[in-house]
């Protein structure tokens, strides 16, 4: 939770449920400070971050697109400064059961 500002509270609150054709969407979203309009097409590259140095490498979710596009999904994000951030990955349904 490194994300949230020492002192802070934030809700954060996980859908899941049918996505496009075949796929399965899970949202990850929170009610935090947000990320400002210029960084999200950043958000998942190695090494970027917003912290100081020594604070952490950029690592976590840059990682992301890779495991999820593995597994045949998508991943984005949507968010605004001062509402919050919603993650939204979408992966191949499971066959149905017989």
């Amino acid at each position: 939770m490194k994300a949230i500002p020492p002192g802070n509270e934030c809700a954060i609150a996980i859908r899941v449920g049918p996505g496009a054709p075949g796929m399965v969407r899970i949202e990850v979203a929170d009610d935090g400070v947000g990320v400002p309009r210029n960084l999200p097409s950043r958000i998942f590259d190695p090494f970027y971050s917003t912290r100081k140095v020594g604070e952490g490498i950029g690592l976590g979710l840059a990682i992301c697109p890779s495991i999820v596009t593995a597994h045949g999904g998508c991943i984005s994000v949507a968010s605004e400064v001062g509402r919050g951030s919603t993650f939204t990955v979408e992966l191949p349904a499971p066959p149905a059961e017989p």
